[in-house]
């Protein structure tokens, strides 16, 4: 029997990767309250673009290349939600496009995620 399974798009990711996640989301379960944290939830939920509250946010001590579970940033978040207007504001606040996220995803591939899970 293989020890690992498939996660992500197609990346093979073994029984301790698998762990490792899961310490990682209990992790973030508790930055959920910092500046960074709240940033990452709101660009991260549906609904509107509101690159108002990013600004807020960004002026309130919070990094435009913050990341938060499985180490998608606000900017993939962003990308993933089809959220211009706060794409822009983090790029313009200096966020970094290039971070890959836990599966070897980075915000181009992001980008390729069907709009449905937007």
């Amino acid at each position: 029997m293989r020890s690992d399974v498939l996660c992500g798009f197609f990346h093979p990711v073994s029984a301790t990767e698998l762990a490792s996640l899961k310490e990682d989301e209990d992790a973030y379960a508790g930055e959920a309250s910092t500046v960074d944290g709240q940033l990452i939830s709101l660009v991260q939920a549906k609904g509107a673009d509101d690159p108002s509250l990013v600004s807020e946010l960004l002026s309130n001590g919070a990094s435009p290349s913050a990341s938060g579970l499985y180490n998608y940033t606000a900017i993939m978040w962003a990308v993933v939600r089809h959220k211009v207007a706060t794409l822009q504001a983090l790029l313009d606040a200096g966020g970094d496009p290039s971070p890959t996220n836990a599966w070897s995803r980075h915000t181009r591939l992001a980008g390729s995620i069907p709009s449905r899970c937007a």
